[in-house]
């Protein structure tokens, strides 16, 4: 893959193995831009015509103070889509070095999920897999905020509702409170409800995005 033997001569260039490349903008020259000279504190030129010696380069040129575009041979990147159509289902699955943790969702556990809640489950997930077919360690984490002001109000409108009292202007009021509140009349206090509340909520977040073909490694309590 040509982009693999880019990083690795940028590596060699400028010792830093931290080097990245990203790809211009539609209205910029070039097919991928690099800012290692920069960030290295090294001569952009040198590293220019370092670049220039692999055989997927067309030319590498300085376009800014550290930064360096470089343009791709059409022969690199016909090979490159030779070895995708020779070999789909492998393409890009790589062994890596490093571990990444992806924190998704992680809504308090007082009220149900929404669609915001399914765009960040979405993209979370989607990248969690891109990472993982890339051959990085992935582990995916779900963050309970289920201490505070928060999860106070939860109990108290769930137990003013079983003791037939007003909920509090800032408490909870949605159906879903009435409901809890059945499964949870014998609740002595408003900790306890607060409490049982929030693992009953949790359990269905958990249960909408399992649905959602969306799971956890693991459930971090605050």
């Amino acid at each position: 893959m040509y982009e693999i033997d880019i990083k690795n001569k940028l590596q060699e260039l400028t010792g830093s193995a931290s080097v990245k490349l990203t790809v211009p903008p539609l209205n910029v020259e070039g097919d991928l831009s690099t800012n290692a000279a920069m960030s290295e504190g090294l001569h952009a030129e040198n590293i220019a015509s370092g670049l220039e010696e692999l055989d997927c380069i067309q030319w590498a040129k300085v376009t800014g103070p550290g930064f360096i575009n470089i343009k791709i041979l059409d022969n690199a990147l016909w090979n490159e889509l030779k070895e995708i159509l020779d070999n789909p289902s492998m393409y890009g699955r790589r062994q890596q070095a490093g571990k990444v943790i992806f924190e998704m969702v992680s809504s308090n556990p007082t009220g149900p999920l929404h669609i915001g809640h399914g765009r960040g489950a979405a993209i979370g997930d989607s990248m969690a897999r891109i990472f993982s077919w890339s051959g990085y360690g992935v582990f995916r984490e779900y963050y309970v905020n289920d201490a505070g002001r928060q999860m106070n109000l939860l109990g108290e409108s769930i137990f003013n509702r079983i003791q037939g009292k007003e909920i509090p202007d800032s408490g909870y009021k949605g159906e879903y409170i009435n409901e809890i509140a059945m499964q949870l009349k014998s609740c002595a206090s408003q900790e306890e409800c607060s409490e049982y509340a929030g693992k009953l909520i949790l359990k269905s977040h958990i249960d909408v995005l399992k649905e959602f073909v969306v799971e956890y490694d693991t459930l971090f309590s605050e």
